[in-house]
Order: C-alpha cells, then structure tokens, then sequence
C-alpha cells in the first residue's frame, strides 16, 4: 500500500537544471517573454539600491516568482545578468 501513497504524493522532487548564471539568464530573458517581464521588475526594484543584502532578497523574490512557472533560476544569476548588462 505503501507504493500507492507514494504515487498519489503531492511531494515531488525537482530534477531539471537551474539556471545559475547571468550569461544563461540572459539568453533565456531573449526567448521567454515571462522571464523578460520578471528580470524587466528586478532592475526596476533595485535601481540605484547599494545595499547587497536588499539586492539578494529582491534576487530572491525574482527567483521564487519564476519557480511559480516552473522555470527554475539562482537569485545570485539576476544579480550576475544585471551587472553583465552594465
């Protein structure tokens, strides 16, 4: 009974690939209007913020909005994508 638990279990495990740098996030921000419109609202939110701690919980944010699409990305990549665009 055990294995019928398991397949009705809402728990499951990722096993995709994040994206991890700023270079990957860019070319996906070229191709999916979704993650065009969440990296567009970062550098929104932290334009002009010099404090990194506020940086990394906005790279954060970012990051969780996008796992609601199932699209997987490291906040430290919106940080390394901004700083790739200067």
């Amino acid at each position: 009974m055990n294995w019928f638990t398991n397949l009705f279990s809402t728990h499951r495990e990722f096993t995709g690939d994040f994206v991890e740098t700023g270079e990957v996030l860019l070319d996906l921000v070229a191709s999916n209007q979704v993650v065009m419109a969440e990296f567009e609202q970062f550098k929104s939110r932290v334009k002009g913020v010099i404090d990194q701690n506020v940086i990394e919980k906005e790279a954060a944010k970012s990051a969780t909005a996008l796992s609601g699409y199932g699209i997987a990305v490291k906040p430290k990549a919106f940080i390394e994508a901004v700083d790739l665009e200067k």
